[in-house]
């Protein structure tokens, strides 16, 4: 059975003991025996379940507002499509992470069969799905590659609906381009259907609601990113190693940003000595822009490759 709907089950059942509890007869010493008991192992199951680290992706998308009629159903046509679309975020991130961020707007990702999340069961108290990666051998016992992207996605909605600017925007600078492409559909989805969502995973749940839809909605649904590389000519002013961080000065330009995660500590140590740091040398980068509703430009710099005038070796991607 679902993690998330033996949860539910025992959390109601955990507060219908307790109901029962307050109002049992004061005399009735059986009775409140018998619930306590109950009650007590019911506390015990949940305290377990807190306990446990989930392995496998297990993700619940509870929905209300507008498509949704109470606890009995949900249209079927944005039910379907809410599914459908956070499932290709997922994929997406599963995507990114198995080729170490290299996917591109278009063409073919890894298998979605390798990604693929499937319905378990619905939710009640409003209404909800459960997805879960099946684990067809059933011994997952360290944290699956489908999870860590399930975790992904869900970091990253959170992130984008955040009341914390500067963290939504951080969030943008560095989401691949085809995952941001998906978390704006699923984004415009939910509020162009005037409804919300509680995305609850194993260890913690994240809530949409309509404050958080409308800020998410605002970051993102005309925003546009675009990557292109960029090859400069000029001085390699200093890096930070262990802060990854680079500045580098040209005709015209000084940019400041971060160094590509392929690129070793060890490497960006040497280039602290002669001839990169302080020398004149070509630097290959991926530029980011970002451009939001309000048509403010965000620009953002990878340094991915350094070449130098003298022959000395350079770090290639």
């Amino acid at each position: 059975m679902s993690t998330l709907i033996l949860r539910q089950r025992l959390d109601a059942e955990a507060a219908g003991l307790r109901h029962l509890l307050a109002n049992v007869r004061p005399n009735d010493v059986m009775g409140q025996f018998s619930l306590n008991s109950r009650l007590r192992e019911v506390e015990r199951e949940l305290a377990s379940i807190a306990a446990e680290r989930g392995t496998r992706a297990e993700v619940a998308l509870i929905f209300n507002g507008k498509p949704v009629a109470g606890a009995a159903a949900i249209d079927a046509s944005f039910g379907s499509k809410a599914i459908d679309q956070f499932q290709r975020t997922v994929a997406t991130a599963f995507a990114v992470q198995a080729s170490d961020g290299r996917v591109g707007q278009r063409g073919p990702t890894i298998s979605s069969e390798m990604a693929a999340l499937h319905i378990t069961g619905v939710l009640h108290g409003s209404f909800g799905f459960v997805l879960e990666e099946i684990d067809p051998r059933g011994d997952q016992w360290t944290e699956s590659a489908l999870k860590a992207a399930a975790d992904a996605a869900v970091s990253l909605l959170e992130r984008v609906s955040s009341p914390d600017e500067a963290d939504a925007e951080l969030a943008l600078e560095e989401v691949n381009d085809r995952l941001f492409v998906n978390i704006r559909d699923f984004v415009k989805l939910v509020h162009d259907n005037q409804a919300t969502v509680l995305i609850a995973e194993h260890e913690k749940s994240v809530e949409l609601n309509n404050i958080a839809i409308a800020r998410a909605y605002d970051r993102v649904a005309n925003a546009s990113i675009i990557d292109e590389e960029l090859i400069l000519r000029g001085v390699l002013q200093g890096v930070l190693p262990a802060a990854r961080r680079f500045e580098f000065m040209g005709d015209g330009f000084n940019i400041k940003g971060k160094v590509a995660r392929d690129i070793t500590e060890e490497y960006l140590k040497t280039l602290e000595s002669d001839p990169m740091v302080g020398h004149m040398v070509t630097a290959i980068f991926r530029k980011r822009t970002v451009r939001d509703t309000t048509s403010a430009v965000r620009e953002t710099f990878v340094l991915v490759r350094v070449i130098p005038d003298v022959g000395e070796p350079s770090h290639v991607l």
